[in-house]
């Protein structure tokens, strides 16, 4: 009873801030990059960087998104899928023979650490 009501607290909070997520979100389609950021930065309460890439942009989205819909999330079905996911990646890298030390044949936009 307590995580439903704590899922509740949350969607009042972020109701309470719904004219603020649509204007973050339709900062993400405007030019003012560095508005956006500093606009999800304040929401978030964290510092998230100065990087204007797109690929820092989209983190920012990234990380905006999932916190704002975090009340949303079936707990028990994102450890499932998760669980799935990773045994999927175990098989293929056994199909096409990569160890854990080896990251041959992955392609190099895959980070390091994912590469195991």
């Amino acid at each position: 009873m307590q995580f439903h009501n704590e899922r509740l607290n949350q969607l009042n909070y972020f109701h309470d801030r719904a004219d603020e997520v649509r204007t973050i979100i339709r900062l993400y389609g405007g030019k003012n990059k560095q508005l956006f950021k500093k606009r999800v930065s304040e929401f978030l309460g964290q510092d998230l960087g100065d990087s204007l890439k797109p690929q820092d942009v989209n983190a920012t989205l990234y990380q905006f998104l999932t916190f704002v819909f975090l009340p949303f999330v079936h707990f028990g079905e994102v450890s499932a899928s998760s669980q799935e996911a990773s045994d999927r990646l175990r098989s293929e890298h056994r199909r096409y023979g990569i160890s854990r030390d080896s990251a041959e044949g992955l392609p190099e936009a895959v980070p390091r650490d994912l590469r195991r």
